[in-house]
């Protein structure tokens, strides 16, 4: 009834129910792509669905969301699911490099619309407050099987799989770091049409 006590944890677990749902019918649309299929596609979609799925995993970890994504953002012709990979990897990179370090834990991902060199693009942007990566890995962290974190942790595929996913769509990866005061992984993807200023 609407007057008793438990009703409150009642509606919790059905709102924790409804999210399984939605993270089980999502997982097994993601298991079941195979080749890359482009379609147009607003780059919020597959970064919402990554946050929907490590949502929790940053709330345990003691991470702080920003999500700053763009409305109205040009379309890009893109593999959902693909993309979607990349920033999975992404999240989790930088859920683990925020694991060894001390203070805020906070990552901010956001969306925007850019031109550089008069082309258009749709621009992702991952930042965590992490550790960093130390110069002299910077020009390794995008070969496959390199990896700082210890054996059984990572494959050391994530960020060579991403490079390779984002440079088939057309597009590039840039990462900026300083040891001790975090990571951002840039991603510029091309749009269909320019945005009308």
């Amino acid at each position: 009834p609407p007057d008793a006590v438990e009703r409150g944890k009642l509606e919790l677990i059905q709102k924790c129910n409804d999210r399984i749902e939605k993270i089980v019918d999502h997982l097994r649309e993601f298991s079941r792509a195979g080749k890359q299929e482009f379609s147009d596609i607003d780059v919020n979609d597959p970064i919402d669905n990554a946050l929907m799925m490590t949502g929790q995993q940053l709330m345990d970890h003691g991470v702080t969301i920003n999500k700053e994504l763009s409305d109205n953002l040009p379309r890009i012709s893109g593999d959902a699911g693909q993309l979607e990979e990349v920033f999975l990897n992404l999240i989790s990179n930088a859920r683990d490099a925020m694991d060894e370090s001390e203070g805020d834990r906070i990552m901010t991902i956001s969306s925007a619309y850019v031109e550089e060199d008069r082309i258009p693009y749709v621009r992702v942007t991952v930042k965590d407050t992490g550790m960093g990566i130390p110069e002299e890995n910077m020009e390794k962290v995008l070969e496959p099987f390199f990896s700082t974190k210890p054996v059984g942790k990572g494959t050391g595929l994530g960020l060579s799989l991403c490079f390779g996913i984002i440079e088939s769509h057309g597009g590039r990866l840039v990462i900026k770091s300083k040891v001790g005061e975090g990571t951002e992984i840039i991603i510029l993807l091309p749009v269909k049409e320019a945005k009308e200023v």
